[in-house]
């Protein structure tokens, strides 16, 4: 009889270990400020772009060009119709020959009347009447080469030649429309490396500085951008500070195209990180951690709720602060099988 006693005994204890839970817990290191990874939107933009017009009015002759399409310096566009400034540069350059013939006619009137002059036979107001109209002469030559040289620039300004390596936009016109000077005819991207401008908090400007790389998330890939300047006023509607940053070369982008600015900002409050697995919901959007407090042994503790705000929230884990203390264990996940005041032993215990 005895002997069953202590079996019965015996096989009583073994049942009350197995209920006690093995938890996954963690220690609280108390740290005296978290980072926060900001993202800011930004919008890709060409180096230059330039809407190409010519300075002249006429008629448009041929167009190079199409939208989409690259083009190098110096490369021509759109051509005007110069028919009436070619017909124009013959009647000069017919009156240019004109006055060149009376010139040299004046040359050697003014020869022979020297000849005669050492001779006596022509009088000194002769020739001063020859040499003013040589110099006449060679003052309407000038003013001839100047209007030439003045039809040469009109002509060369009829073709419309891109000013730097670029792709083209935009296809304003076609063949046969009449332009103004300055009306629009194509739009010039430069493709030389893209900027962006990104707007952000004046908070955020302080600790920037004009060159340093930031980090810049397009679609699915990541750059380092150059910081190229930073604004000096804050726009009205979104108020936020402007930054401009140049792209790698390795950036693929269009202009127009959306992306994202990553900024970390410092903030000086204590608290815990703390995995989201370890976070217990509550009434009214608190929350709260399972906090293990010793019981007897070394290896048993006994489960305690306590109230924790959440500061911010990255990923799979919270930064929290609340009546917690540096070193205290929490449980760190599982808890769904856990409620407050229940024993339980860390994974670290043995059987």
């Amino acid at each position: 009889m005895s002997l069953l006693i202590i079996c019965a005994c015996e096989v009583g204890h073994s049942d009350t270990e197995r209920y006690v839970h093995r938890v996954a817990a963690e220690p609280l290191v108390q740290q005296s400020s978290y980072r926060v990874n900001r993202q800011y939107v930004g919008r890709v933009e060409a180096k230059q772009r330039v809407d190409l017009g010519f300075e002249l009015a006429g008629t448009v002759a041929e167009v190079l060009v199409d939208s989409g399409d690259q083009v190098a310096a110096g490369q021509p566009l759109v051509r005007l119709d110069t028919r009436l400034l070619d017909d124009e540069r013959a009647q000069l350059l017919a009156s240019h020959d004109e006055l060149v013939a009376q010139r040299q006619f004046a040359t050697l009137d003014i020869k022979r009347q020297q000849k005669l002059r050492t001779q006596g036979f022509t009088a000194e107001q002769r020739m001063d009447e020859l040499k003013a109209k040589a110099q006449v002469l060679d003052a309407k030559l000038r003013r001839q080469q100047a209007l030439l040289a003045a039809l040469d620039t009109r002509l060369e300004k009829s073709t419309l030649r891109a000013a730097y390596a670029a792709d083209v936009a935009r296809r304003y016109l076609d063949k046969g429309a009449v332009v103004s000077p300055g009306q629009a005819v194509l739009q010039l991207l430069e493709k030389a490396n893209l900027q962006a401008e990104i707007g952000v908090p004046p908070a955020q400007v302080y600790a920037l500085v004009v060159g340093q790389m930031l980090t810049i998330r397009h679609a699915d890939s990541e750059y380092q951008a150059k910081l190229l300047s930073i604004g000096r006023a804050i726009n009205p509607v979104t108020r936020t500070v402007n930054l401009k940053v140049s792209l790698p070369a390795a950036a693929v982008a269009v202009d127009g195209d959306f992306l994202f600015l990553s900024l970390e900002e410092y903030r000086q409050q204590s608290g815990f990180w703390v995995p989201s697995t370890a976070l217990l919901g509550a009434v009214r959007g608190l929350w709260n951690l399972l906090v293990l407090i010793p019981e007897g042994s070394l290896d048993r503790f006994v489960l305690e709720r306590r109230s924790i705000e959440i500061l911010h929230r990255d990923g799979d884990r919270a930064y929290v602060r609340g009546a917690l203390q540096a070193g205290e264990q929490i449980v760190s996940a599982g808890l769904h099988r856990l409620v407050a005041g229940q024993m339980v032993r860390t994974m670290e215990a043995g059987h």
